[in-house]
């Protein structure tokens, strides 16, 4: 199977729930920007652990860089030996090089899918919900829906660059947000 389809694959359910959070937040409080907010919220309330343990390993890194350092000094000529004492020194210490990396590269799927989610909001959010009626108009085909959504004097489906075309007075919550 190709790496890419797998990824989609894997994002797929978790567009269909983010889309679900986002239309009850709605149903909650019948705002845009509040709704988008509190979904953001709450995914990085869900990768709470996996940040905790990326910034522990960063921090337990940022302690050991003084020994490394001497170790790089000490070994500077001798690759081969560098390697071997550094991992030596890891495993001595119990400290994972990459377990800054690893919590990072598991929450990435989560970010593309909420990026995407919010990107093409009317594809994932349920079209029973009173969000999608708001957005596209009841009984509207998410392929033909053409999203609007108005939030704090701003299209939330306009780029700012695209709002510059319209003057200053329009532009400016872009350029504040």
């Amino acid at each position: 199977m190709n790496p890419m389809l797998a990824a989609f694959w894997i994002l797929d359910p978790i567009y269909g729930v983010m889309g679900r959070v986002l239309a009850f937040f709605y149903s909650v409080i019948a705002s845009y920007g509040f709704s988008i907010a509190l979904l953001t919220i709450a995914v990085r309330i869900l990768l709470i652990p996996l940040t905790t343990k990326q910034v522990k390993s960063q921090q337990a890194m940022q302690r050991i860089q003084p020994e490394i350092k001497r170790l790089q000094a000490k070994y500077k000529n001798d690759r081969q030996k560098l390697n071997e004492e550094m991992m030596k020194f890891y495993k001595e210490n119990q400290i994972n090089p990459l377990g800054g990396c690893l919590p990072l590269l598991l929450q990435m799927p989560v970010f593309i899918a909420l990026y995407q989610t919010l990107r093409d909001i009317q594809k994932f959010i349920p079209q029973s919900s009173q969000m999608y009626t708001d957005i596209c108009g009841k009984g509207v085909d998410p392929s033909k829906c053409k999203p609007n959504m108005h939030f704090a004097g701003m299209n939330l489906t306009t780029s700012a660059s695209k709002a510059v075309s319209s003057g200053f007075g329009t532009v400016w919550p872009y350029l504040v947000l």
